[in-house]
């Protein structure tokens, strides 16, 4: 699903931000190699890029600054 709407939208998985409440959710976006933030109240996901309690807390400078250092590791 994840690297069907990369397709779609004709972006680099690499470039790609997925925003999931489900653990398998997650795997699946890490899967398809993109930059992963989980949403849960109860618990911290290590595989995740970046854990938030709610969706209100998504901020564009902040998943950008993530984003950005996570990419810096990998190149």
């Amino acid at each position: 699903m994840f690297l069907t709407a990369a397709d779609a939208l004709v972006v680099d998985p690499q470039f790609c931000v997925g925003v999931e409440d489900a653990v398998a959710g997650v795997e699946a976006i890490k899967a398809a190699g993109m930059f992963a933030v989980y949403i849960s109240l109860q618990e911290n996901l290590s595989i995740a890029d970046m854990n938030l309690n709610h969706t209100a807390e998504l901020n564009y400078s902040e998943l950008n600054q993530q984003f950005a250092a996570i990419k810096n590791r990998v190149s």
